[in-house]
């Protein structure tokens, strides 16, 4: 996602809300389906500027909400409340 490129990822319910459905950014697929791989690889090649935009949304969608700087102070801040719990 973050090199702009359309995603095929496997159709687990959590990756296929919050990553495909979301923004739109690939094809989710059951696991070790070597048909639909080939359909969705297929898809892209034929689909151009289709795979095109899904590989912008994707892109957009990791530096808005998937990237470290984000969510590094407010991960930080839980490990030393975790850490210190005890103490």
């Amino acid at each position: 996602m973050k090199m702009g490129l359309p995603v095929i990822c496997t159709d687990f319910d959590l990756w296929q809300s919050m990553i495909i459905g979301k923004y739109n950014c690939g094809i989710a697929i059951p696991p070790q389906d070597e048909d639909k791989m080939i359909e969705a690889i297929n898809f892209f090649l034929s689909h151009k500027e289709e795979a095109i935009e899904m590989g912008r949304r994707g892109q957009q969608a990791v530096v808005k909400e998937f990237c470290w700087e984000l969510f590094e102070q407010e991960f930080v801040i839980r490990y030393n409340t975790i850490a210190n719990n005890g103490k």
